[in-house]
């Protein structure tokens, strides 16, 4: 027995809410992200065999890196993120000496399904910050700037500075996910009832295909395209397709 949940137009989505009733499903994580510190900045002074103390040369620490969430068009999933709930970005490398400047932090990328609301957590409410979609990249943290080293506070009169500023902070922020649509169609039925098997050969979802029941654990989501029509009004050019685990 195979059921078709379809609406009659594209705003009719199947929620997450209701799609969380199956198992594995997860629709709404909270987490915790910080961006990296930025590096110390360094005092140094050039010397050589003939220079005992030259003027300063401590260059800059490196900026930390910033922490991103993006819609990735590939990510037709569940926002289960394997688990993690703290994700942070590099620190940035310390200046140093001779004029080397402190490497920056690699930033780091939270890829989610297209139609996630980011909120940010408050004390007595939940505050919106973005609503991505295909594409969309939100910095959800910033780095922190790298610190001046003694060369930048060095002047035509004094050579011998000896400050150096430290790295500041990152950002820090607690958020909350949660998958506002998931799919236009759902497939429902019984265990072994071929819903994996039509998913597969409808669009490029590989869902787990086999002879005995359940072997769909998670929802699997499907995109099926073509190409569009000038002047079409057609609202399912792009029609996304969910495999739900199977009802006993």
């Amino acid at each position: 027995m195979l059921r078709l949940l379809h609406g009659a137009k594209r705003s009719r989505l199947i929620s997450a809410r209701r799609l969380s009733r199956f198992r594995g499903f997860v629709d709404v994580v909270r987490l915790n992200v910080v961006a990296g510190k930025g590096g110390d900045g360094a005092s140094s002074f050039y010397t050589d065999k003939k220079i005992h103390r030259g003027p300063a040369d401590g260059e800059r620490g490196g900026d930390g890196g910033s922490v991103y969430i993006e819609a990735h068009t590939n990510a037709h999933s569940d926002l289960s993120l394997s688990g993690k709930r703290i994700f942070k970005a590099e620190h940035g490398g310390h200046g140093g000496g001779k004029d080397m400047i402190g490497a920056r932090g690699k930033d780091l990328t939270i890829q989610v399904p297209s139609g996630t609301l980011v909120y940010e957590q408050g004390h007595t409410e939940n505050r919106i910050i973005a609503d991505l979609v295909h594409g969309d990249r939100f910095m959800a943290c910033r780095g922190g700037r790298g610190g001046r080293g003694n060369r930048a506070f060095q002047t035509s009169t004094n050579r011998n500075v000896n400050e150096a500023e430290a790295g500041s902070e990152g950002e820090t922020r607690s958020l909350v996910l949660e998958l506002k649509s998931v799919a236009d169609v759902g497939l429902v039925g019984f265990p072994n009832a071929g819903k994996s098997t039509l998913l597969a050969s409808m669009s490029s979802a590989k869902p787990r295909v086999a002879s005995f029941p359940f072997t769909t654990l998670h929802p699997v989501v499907g995109v099926i395209s073509r190409a569009q029509k000038e002047e079409s009004e057609d609202e399912f050019d792009r029609v996304t397709i969910a495999d739900l685990p199977g009802e006993t």
